[in-house]
């Protein structure tokens, strides 16, 4: 059986696997779920609003005034900490988002390209 054609073919389709696994994020973050303008600004304004309250809790700490205005300002931090966190989670999965099927694309290409490297020696030293 003639396999001549197997090696070029492994090594040609493994480069253009990995050359994918360098575009894949890309194209894995456009559509539901992806990291959006809007999404940027709202996480922009809560971490402003953290941090004045952050200020404010600060300053009340240190003052004088009533426990009762601390207790208000550090349930308002607490809430915003929340909405922090859960959009730096966000964010965090959406840079995320595509890296896995990037490296299986990778790994794939890498491996074609080793099988067809060696498929060539063995031909040319069999």
């Amino acid at each position: 059986m003639n396999t001549g054609w197997l090696t070029p073919i492994a090594v040609i389709v493994g480069f253009l696997l990995v050359a994918a696994s360098f575009a894949w994020p890309q194209v894995a973050n456009r559509g539901p779920g992806a990291w959006t303008e809007a999404m940027a600004q709202q996480h922009a304004r809560t971490r402003a609003e953290l941090h004045a309250a952050a200020h404010v809790l600060a300053h009340k700490h240190g003052s004088h005034e009533s426990h009762g205005d601390a207790d208000e300002a550090a349930s308002s931090a607490t809430e915003l900490q929340k909405r922090f966190e859960a959009e730096l989670a966000q964010l965090d999965a959406a840079r995320n988002r595509g890296e896995t099927g990037a490296r299986l694309l990778w790994w794939g290409g890498a491996s074609l390209v080793l099988i067809g490297a060696a498929l060539h020696w063995l031909r040319r030293n069999g």
